[in-house]
């Protein structure tokens, strides 16, 4: 394996204000200046295993973003060049999720964060599941109510939501997003929407993919200001506990002919498994019977859960660029103990304080 040595990630560089800026995944000051791609400082936490953005982009800048047509039409750098099919991949995905829980949806409720056009949500539709949404974008929203019209709920934020319990909840390639993820799963919690029977689903790049350490600037999902914090299976371990998800486990699949790299302070038995990720179109058998082909995988039990779930799904790069170097997570989430609606919201709150 070699130790990358990238010049300006040996020493802990000062931003606008003479500090390094805190991880937003586990809060350490003793983060380092990895990179800078398109006038964006890019920063490493050695703590967790994380890289983000900083300073990050105001919510005006964000919202001027996603709002227009071309960021989901105009092939630019971090956007898609045709939605519909760049998103198509992921059909099997939520096939493979609503499978878990038999043919029939009726009686529960799905939730999907960073809907797009409602592709996903359709899918779920069409097996009896009521359907709700969360967009940012005005777009998406707009071309999702012209094709669902009353088939779905969408919103242009988590705060928007009705208090509502959810059998599942996807972020699938959104997480990373995010300025701040904590926030979104604090305002979840708060609604009610997380219970120790919802499964969450995450995908995500691979920060510690050899291709993203390598030439840490030239990584193709390194694209600010689209994309904001960039996850290892060591980070997404961090982030889940903290919020007080339990027995998460990943594997990785799909060897790669990237030689091996890895920054010489973070050798991680849980990163390492998995830094030779590389997206290729596979198919093969599941022990569950499930086609599995994402480049890694995460299953997790609840501490007061019998079963466990794991969900696969199947990816080509040469038709969805997305969709190499990322893996899922299905989780069970157990709380310290049970609560009422209201009772989360205090929980959240005190939680937000006093960990972060």
């Amino acid at each position: 394996m070699t130790d990358v040595n990238v010049s300006v990630s040996n020493v802990a560089a000062p931003s606008a204000d003479g500090q390094a800026p805190s991880c937003p995944v586990c809060a350490s000051p003793q983060t380092q200046l990895l990179c800078e791609v398109d006038g964006y400082r890019v920063w490493r936490c050695p703590e967790s295993a994380t890289d983000f953005v900083s300073p990050m982009p105001d919510d005006r800048t964000l919202a001027e973003l996603y709002d227009r047509e071309e960021w989901f039409e105009g092939g630019e750098r971090g956007g898609y060049a045709n939605y519909d099919e760049q998103t198509q991949h992921s059909v099997q995905l939520v096939d493979d999720v609503l499978d878990e829980f038999g043919t029939d949806g009726e009686g529960r409720s799905i939730l999907d964060v960073g809907c797009g056009y409602g592709k996903h949500l359709a899918r779920a539709a069409e097996h009896g599941w009521k359907c709700f949404g969360v967009e940012p974008s005005a777009h998406a929203r707009k071309v999702c109510g012209e094709r669902h019209g009353d088939k779905m709920y969408i919103v242009a934020q988590v705060e928007d939501l009705i208090p509502h319990e959810f059998g599942v909840i996807l972020l699938l390639d959104t997480i990373e997003h995010l300025k701040d993820p904590y926030a979104l799963f604090y305002e979840l919690f708060s609604k009610g929407t997380i219970t120790p029977a919802t499964r969450v689903v995450i995908t995500t790049p691979n920060a510690r993919s050899n291709a993203a350490v390598a030439v840490p600037a030239d990584w193709a999902y390194r694209h600010p200001p689209s994309h904001l914090v960039y996850y290892s299976a060591e980070s997404l371990r961090r982030l889940l506990g903290r919020l007080h998800f339990s027995d998460i486990q990943t594997s990785g699949m799909h060897a790669s002919a990237n030689e091996p790299a890895a920054y010489p302070d973070e050798h991680r038995e849980i990163n390492d498994a998995l830094q030779s990720l590389k997206a290729s179109f596979v198919r093969r058998k599941a022990p569950t019977s499930r086609r599995l082909c994402r480049n890694a995988t995460c299953q997790a039990r609840g501490r007061n859960w019998p079963n466990t779930s794991t969900c696969h799904a199947i990816f080509s790069r040469d038709k969805w660029h997305k969709a190499s170097e990322s893996w899922i997570l299905v989780v069970a989430p157990v709380m310290d103990r049970p609560y009422s609606p209201k009772a989360r919201y205090r929980w959240s709150v005190s939680t937000s304080m006093s960990q972060r």
